[in-house]
């Protein structure tokens, strides 16, 4: 009987309020954590994908590189005018990405369409398609 006691006496205690000290040291700490790059192209160099992982241009690819990428698993993401991301880009999901490789390679139309390969430090691939590319029936640029 004295444990039961014992045991309702420590659940009545009040929890302990942080101090002025300690918000004032988390606030601190909380502005010296950069937050988290938000998805999208940051610049002419850098690519941040849904997850968070960062991306470094490597070069343009042809239509024949592009399908050989997304045939070994290279994610996929369209700027549909080009203007580095400031429109909005489409992420396409890996049934999207399966049904472009199904069907063949891309088509790059006009000097205005473009792929470019990108890579994280882990390996993983992305291929940012630019502007006048079609790629089966998932990706149908405006002509």
């Amino acid at each position: 009987m004295t444990q039961d006691v014992g045991k309702l006496g420590s659940m009545g205690k009040k929890h302990q309020r942080a101090t002025f000290a300690d918000l004032v040291r988390a606030l601190e700490q909380d502005a010296t954590t950069p937050p988290p790059p938000r998805p999208g192209l940051h610049g002419p160099a850098q690519l941040v994908d849904r997850e968070g992982r960062t991306y470094a241009a490597v070069e343009a690819i042809s239509a024949k590189r592009a399908q050989e990428l997304a045939q070994a698993g290279a994610a996929i993401v369209y700027d549909p005018c080009g203007c580095g991301g400031y429109c909005g880009l489409t992420w396409f999901d890996p049934q999207d990405v399966n049904r472009m490789v199904a069907a063949g390679p891309p088509t790059i139309r006009r000097r205005r369409g473009c792929i470019t390969e990108w890579r994280a430090e882990g390996g993983e691939i992305y291929l940012l398609v630019e502007d006048d590319v079609k790629w089966g029936d998932v990706l149908r640029s405006p002509s």
